[in-house]
């Protein structure tokens, strides 16, 4: 599902929402079309659900009963059909297929341009370089006229957006470290790191396991800081893109 975020036709606005009754399930959200909106709403819809209902309370004992785990993964597999079948209409209703072409068609006008080989094909191990120096080191640059300190279009790293993501190191939940590993697999081999952006935008495939794992940790005074240090950030970039633009 994570391909319809790196598409090149929706490029327009990245906006994070709660997905779930409980308010630390955040899913994200990318696109400009109502359609893609839907399907995005249901794909962070599903991830909150799975990662929150994995126990439950009975009455007001506070014993916890675990579902076996036939019964998880056909929940997990209930709440993954309205996201197919949405991604399959959306595909359908643009390309005529099943499957959406749309990566593949910008790959092929950008080859040319970016000095690729076709051959790459715009999933590739080659690029993986570029997705991490994307997502660890990429600054802000700076200008001679006010503010100074602005964002570029190819993005920057999560360190210089949003430190607070810092906080999941703590946690040593092998479950959630090993979706964060699986939602980001393809998006770190994609052939452009997501351009006309602010931050790493694929990054936002993983955010909502990203924030179980803050939730696990104890919110302390450097965990403050560095919570303080992203609103001021976003708050900051976010104002110059407006200001700006990129």
């Amino acid at each position: 599902m994570w391909s319809a975020l790196v598409n090149g036709v929706l490029w327009t606005r990245d906006n994070v929402v709660v997905a779930s009754d409980n308010p630390r399930s955040v899913g994200a959200l990318h696109g400009n079309c109502l359609l893609d909106d839907l399907m995005r709403v249901t794909v962070a819809t599903s991830q909150a659900t799975a990662a929150h209902r994995r126990f439950r309370r009975v009455g007001g004992s506070g014993k916890v009963r675990s579902r076996s785990s036939l019964t998880r993964l056909c929940l997990f597999l209930l709440g993954t059909l309205p996201a197919i079948a949405l991604y399959c209409i959306n595909a359908y209703e643009r390309f005529g297929g099943l499957w959406d072409k749309s990566l593949w068609l910008w790959y092929k006008m950008d080859t040319r341009q970016l000095g690729m080989d076709p051959a790459w094909g715009p999933f590739n191990p080659r690029f993986l370089p570029q997705a991490i120096y994307t997502a660890f080191f990429l600054g802000p640059s700076f200008s001679s006229d006010f503010p100074w300190i602005v964002p570029t279009p190819a993005g920057q790293s999560l360190l210089t957006t949003s430190p607070a993501l810092l906080l999941a190191l703590r946690s040593g939940n092998g479950r959630w470290w090993l979706c964060v590993v699986l939602s980001m697999a393809g998006a770190m081999t994609v052939y452009s790191n997501g351009v006309s952006q602010l931050g790493a935008r694929y990054w936002l495939l993983a955010l909502p396991f990203l924030m179980m794992l803050i939730a696990e940790t104890p919110i302390d005074g450097f965990a403050k800081i560095l919570i303080e240090a992203s609103v001021l950030l976003n708050g900051y970039f976010i104002w110059v893109w407006n200001w700006l633009g990129l």
